[in-house]
């Protein structure tokens, strides 16, 4: 049950993975950038530590934004299905406010030979006014079309955000075609790229998304190549 990576979509199995992700953003006025990188260690036989570094930029700032430290536990695990939940507390580092909780339920699940389905919930709690936060739905499906990991598999996700504070108008929609392309015979090490393009009234135009996993208890970086 240790699914394909989403970009946006929390993955539910505890996993042993290094990844960095990155963003670019198409806006009007100066065009930003996110890197994000990623640490999860598993802890037991259904828990994992989390650990994240982000860092934005966009016109002259350029900021280690904050660090977020968290925990995965899996609730519920079969052959076909995971469901599990996490808190994450991002603390800032050179950004402004006080920080946030972050809490979210991710499910994966098997629906066939060559479909694969995972989504998740997630809540954010700003320290400065919990009623400022947000909630996030994601669902993603994977096309598994091939049993060998070195492959291709397009896949489809989509986002839908809502303020806490929001009148109907502010609920925000996307879509996000992407790929991911397994770089080592195990797949241990993928590539994920996808363009994410607003359904709704964002102040983007698009967004571009690269993420570089690598699952460290399956072997070394160099394995398989």
């Amino acid at each position: 049950m240790n699914l394909f990576l989403a970009i946006r979509t929390k993955k539910a199995f505890p996993e042993d993975e290094v990844v960095y992700l990155g963003r670019f953003t198409d806006q009007d006025g100066d065009d930003s950038y996110k890197h994000v990188l990623e640490i999860e260690k598993r802890v037991g036989k259904a828990g994992q530590a989390i650990l994240e570094l982000v860092y934005e930029s966009a016109g002259d700032v350029s900021e280690l934004a904050e660090a977020e430290v968290g925990y995965k536990h899996a609730l519920s695990f079969s052959k076909e299905h995971v469901l599990s939940a996490a808190a994450v507390w991002a603390i800032p580092v050179e950004a402004d406010g006080d920080g946030e909780l972050q809490t979210y339920l991710a499910y994966g699940k098997v629906l066939s030979d060559d479909w694969i389905f995972q989504s998740s919930l997630r809540l954010k709690f700003p320290f400065e006014g919990a009623s400022d936060g947000e909630a996030e739905l994601a669902g993603i499906v994977h096309y598994a079309h091939s049993p060998w990991p070195r492959s291709v598999f397009p896949a489809l996700e989509v986002v839908a955000t809502r303020p806490f504070r929001s009148g109907n108008g502010d609920l925000e929609w996307t879509a996000m075609p992407q790929v991911r392309v397994g770089l080592t015979r195990g797949g241990h090490v993928a590539l994920n790229l996808g363009v994410e393009l607003p359904l709704s009234d964002q102040s983007w135009d698009q967004r571009y998304w690269v993420t570089l996993l690598w699952d460290f208890a399956d072997g070394g970086f160099f394995k398989g190549w």
